[in-house]
């Protein structure tokens, strides 16, 4: 009788155990009707070389602060941010007329893909339990046009025509056609 348990037993700690993980339990196939389930870490867009799965769709949240914009993904697994790198006066960068993007530009915009992208945006106190962003891939906007309106600390943008290269060279361009933008916090520099 023990010798029947013992076999049902090692395979109910086996569900019981995968089901507890963060991964994967994937039939490889490996053929003649037989299965040999292996477990692996669930496949990403972070993938170096792999496809980057960015749409317009995907940027809901903005996140105001600086001159310039920042929107991501809820989960914030995915990042845009525009922010002017040149000189400009007490007010601020001047967004009177449309900025094109780019090699030469005084503004540098990026995409980024990762985990935790926006956690503590803005914030210059960073305590110990709260989680730091981690970058895994980033993507340089190479093409598109900013073009905004500042009133005040209250700013509106759109951004056309994006065109983001892989910083690595490897996966794919990401092309995005149009992308509202807020900063609700225009000229606010944390501390």
């Amino acid at each position: 009788m023990r010798l029947r348990i013992a076999p049902l037993l090692l395979a109910l700690l086996t569900l019981i155990a995968a089901c507890g993980s963060d991964a994967t339990v994937v039939d490889t196939g490996t053929g003649e009707g037989s299965s040999s389930p292996t477990t692996e870490v669930p496949a990403t867009a972070t993938l170096p070389g792999g496809p980057a799965v960015v749409s317009a769709a995907d940027l809901r949240v903005d996140h105001g602060c600086g001159h310039g914009f920042a929107k991501g993904s809820e989960d914030q697994t995915i990042s845009l941010v525009v922010f002017h790198t040149g000189e400009w006066t007490e007010d601020g960068p001047a967004l009177d007329e449309p900025v094109e993007l780019g090699s030469g530009s005084e503004w540098s915009a990026r995409i980024s893909i990762g985990a935790d992208l926006f956690s503590n945006w803005c914030d210059d106190v960073i305590e110990e339990h709260e989680p730091t962003p981690r970058i895994d891939r980033n993507y340089t906007i190479t093409q598109g046009t900013l073009i905004g309106e500042v009133d005040g600390m209250f700013a509106l943008g759109r951004l056309d025509n994006v065109v983001a290269t892989p910083d690595d060279g490897l996966g794919e361009v990401i092309e995005l056609p149009s992308i509202e933008l807020t900063n609700d916090g225009w000229g606010f520099f944390a501390g």
